[in-house]
């Protein structure tokens, strides 16, 4: 109770508080905070309107990155050896509906704020976006810009029924130009007919969880192969991996599919750190402990 009151006490007189008692980092801070921690919604929105407007003031070159260290649950990303940072993060707006936000520092330039339009994961396969109509996501590894002058980002997103995605992007930056999704992954539908992807993504049940990783040696994104199959107690329909794994193969200037990973047995997939486990409900929406809601 003494969490909300505060919260709508200091969004009626922010304006007239001193500046040493609320100065513009503290108030990005305490309202970056406030609109992924607190329970109600409506204190969330309030809270993001305001963060939102404070950050498009504050973030202004390369150095304000560490404004954005407000809450543990911020994911941060950079290119080895390279000019590429992404943080991102989410506020939950309405149950199962998530906001995500994005910044992306590059070199000299000015950083570039991303705010999501909701979107559904299963029909981006084949676009483009840019800054005015990003999908949203959660990006936790950057390859270098080596595959035509393309960085190769690894995200994670949630729907709103639940269902979790891994989604291997591409990511071209220019001088007045950033483009998320390339036609650069092929693969071969159920028929044989070769298909050309602008980005990857995989679709698995929310109590599972799956592998995503990047051999340099081999050029090679490999994942679990998700099968799909129907509980026969609950009869509900369950996306997890099979134990067998794909790759995508950086060959003539694309990333081609292949179906199983012959030389890589069992005993040695691609594995990397878990992001949900058995206690996945205390947990955020990338696997870390929740922190409990004023």
């Amino acid at each position: 109770m003494r969490t909300i009151l505060l919260l709508i006490s200091i969004g009626f007189f922010a304006e007239r508080l001193p500046a040493q008692l609320l100065s513009p980092t503290d108030s990005l801070k305490f309202w970056g905070d406030a609109m992924i921690s607190t329970r109600q919604e409506s204190h969330r929105d309030l809270a993001a309107q305001l963060f939102d407007t404070l950050l498009q003031q504050q973030i202004k070159q390369s150095s304000d990155s560490v404004l954005l260290n407000f809450h543990p649950s911020i994911v941060k990303a950079s290119s080895e050896n390279g000019p590429l940072r992404i943080y991102s993060w989410y506020r939950e707006k309405s149950k199962g509906h998530n906001q995500y936000y994005a910044c992306i520092f590059h070199g000299n330039r000015s950083p570039i704020l991303l705010f999501s339009k909701e979107r559904n994961y299963q029909r981006i396969n084949f676009e483009h976006f840019n800054e005015s109509n990003w999908y949203g996501a959660l990006y936790y590894k950057i390859l270098p810009d080596t595959f035509n002058g393309h960085y190769i980002l690894f995200g994670f997103a949630q729907s709103p029924d639940g269902t979790k995605q891994r989604i291997i992007e591409t990511l071209l930056m220019e001088k007045d130009l950033i483009q998320f999704g390339s036609p650069f992954f092929m693969k071969k539908d159920d028929e044989g007919k070769e298909e050309t992807y602008h980005r990857i993504v995989l679709p698995y049940s929310p109590s599972a969880q799956i592998a995503l990783e990047y051999d340099q040696n081999l050029q090679q994104i490999m994942h679990d192969h998700i099968a799909v199959f129907t509980d026969p107690k609950s009869g509900e329909v369950m996306k997890v991996p099979d134990g067998t794994f794909e790759a995508y193969a950086w060959k003539k200037n694309q990333f081609q599919h292949e179906v199983n990973l012959s030389n890589t047995p069992l005993e040695h997939a691609p594995v990397e750190k878990p992001l949900f486990g058995p206690e996945s409900k205390q947990r955020d929406i990338l696997g870390r402990p929740k922190k409990p809601k004023g």
